[in-house]
């Protein structure tokens, strides 16, 4: 039935799901990558490292700076 309605299996959708929430838990600046794999679920930090950058193409910490360059860039072209 996952599949039917995905399009993936149950492990990619959880997986997804997983990404997505790494994602919004990045942009919070006081959360460490340790913290973020544990409430995602993960006993090893560096497991969700491993895993997020097989799916995202780079490391959280990696993701985390690129996401605040873009959003530094994007208020500052905002200034008048």
């Amino acid at each position: 039935m996952v599949r039917k309605h995905t399009g993936m299996t149950p492990m990619q959708y959880r997986i997804a799901r997983k990404m997505e929430r790494a994602i919004y838990f990045l942009q919070v600046p006081d959360m460490t990558i340790k913290e973020i794999a544990y409430r995602l679920g993960y006993c090893n930090q560096f497991y969700f490292a491993e895993e997020f950058r097989r799916i995202m193409g780079r490391p959280p910490t990696a993701y985390r700076s690129f996401q605040q360059k873009l959003a530094g860039e994007t208020f500052s072209s905002t200034k008048p």
